[in-house]
């Protein structure tokens, strides 16, 4: 009735490099990165009886800078201007989870998972200067510098709520619901909403099964991301 399951893993990652200034005058020609990262899991599922399934995990990850990360000139909206930062660290995250399960007889099952996120060294767009400039002129207008920075710490939590029914005659609904915030920790030590937690968001579906044939009718819903 116990399953548990571990894994450990190790991520070496290189990024090299080159700016071309004569388009841009970088105070910078090469960008460079070069680390490894140890990650590993934890987590078990428990079947008390037929009827309950209680499961827990912890893990760390991390995501490397990529190429446009730490080299990309674009401008993400009028009269802003995202450019490169070879400074880049890669984010780490630490994640724990809690879910529980019900199901009752053959008819329904119910779902409910919460969930944490500790993000280190977040990669988050924020303001920056280029030769000492907060704003350039960028495709004939004045647009503010941007570029994506090691934020100080990051925190992603939410919960995921679940429901499957049977009904008669080959008939079924299920239902998913997301909800989770995020704050991010600013240079001054304030916080904001961050970028890494998506807004409320869920799925319901309407299904007709009958020999060969499947049927489904269903609605995607968002939350605002302001």
């Amino acid at each position: 009735n116990f399953l548990l399951q571990a894994g450990l893993r190790y991520n070496q990652f290189v990024l090299d490099a080159t700016f071309d200034t004569s388009f841009y005058p970088f105070p910078f020609t090469t960008a460079n990165l070069d680390d490894g990262a140890l990650t590993g899991s934890l987590g078990f599922v428990y079947r008390p009886t037929e009827e309950w399934v209680i499961s827990a995990n912890a893990a760390t990850a991390f995501r490397s800078p990529n190429v446009d990360d730490v080299g990309k000139v674009f401008d993400s909206e009028p009269g802003s201007v995202v450019i490169p930062n070879p400074s880049l660290e890669a984010e780490y995250a630490y994640n724990a989870d809690l879910g529980i399960t019900k199901v009752f007889g053959d008819v329904v099952k119910i779902d409910l998972t919460g969930y944490y996120t500790l993000l280190q060294n977040a990669l988050v767009r924020r303001g920056y200067t280029l030769n000492g400039l907060d704003s350039i002129e960028y495709d004939g207008t004045l647009s503010q510098v941007q570029a994506i920075q090691n934020a100080a710490v990051a925190h992603v939590y939410g919960v995921q709520a679940g429901v499957k029914v049977k009904l008669p005659s080959g008939f079924g609904f299920s239902s998913q619901f997301n909800y989770q915030k995020g704050e991010e920790e600013l240079d001054d030590g304030t916080t904001s909403p961050s970028r890494h937690a998506a807004p409320s968001f869920g799925v319901s579906r309407l299904t007709y099964t009958a020999n060969k044939l499947n049927l489904q009718l269903y609605a995607m819903y968002s939350g605002e991301k302001k």
